[in-house]
């Protein structure tokens, strides 16, 4: 999948995007696209492919196609802003999924994490990256491949 090397993305725009999300019903297996507005349901990989499609990035549909797709962090490092947060189990293993990847987060400013929650909250919500990285199966944290995520002040977020 392709994308355009030097594509720069304010930070500040794709937080206030990502927000505008907050709240929306939770519905795994949900294809949406942003060309059509907020969606009526979302599921946590497509919110990613949601988000990013808005500022012209073709992201890959799944959360462990995402986890492939992206660049490893050091796990115990504390992640900048647009990263993603990755989780995962053995009984997920599969030919297609060979990590077990199920679950995948944003991380916005203010160390918080979007994302869309299934059972018991079943909605977009914004969690403590403390809370998230805590979690049973939180794996890794990735950075977006071809994207420098940059500050009001044109600043880059560092990596």
């Amino acid at each position: 999948m392709g994308i355009d090397m030097d594509r720069e993305i304010k930070i500040e725009e794709l937080d206030r995007y990502a927000r505008s999300l907050l709240g929306v019903p939770y519905r795994y297996g949900v294809e949406v696209s942003y060309k059509d507005g907020i969606p009526s349901a979302i599921d946590c990989s497509e919110l990613i492919e949601f988000v990013l499609s808005r500022f012209g990035l073709p992201v890959p549909d799944g959360s462990w196609c995402q986890y492939s797709w992206c660049i490893p962090l050091p796990k115990d490092d504390e992640p900048p802003a647009g990263s993603l947060g990755f989780m995962s189990k053995l009984v997920y293993r599969s030919e297609y999924n060979p990590l077990g990847v199920y679950h995948v987060g944003l991380v916005l400013p203010r160390h918080v994490v979007i994302e869309a929650y299934g059972k018991p909250i079943n909605k977009v919500v914004e969690t403590d990256l403390t809370i998230f990285r805590n979690r049973v199966g939180f794996d890794t944290w990735a950075r977006i491949p071809g994207v420098t995520f940059v500050w009001p002040s044109g600043k880059p977020v560092s990596w």
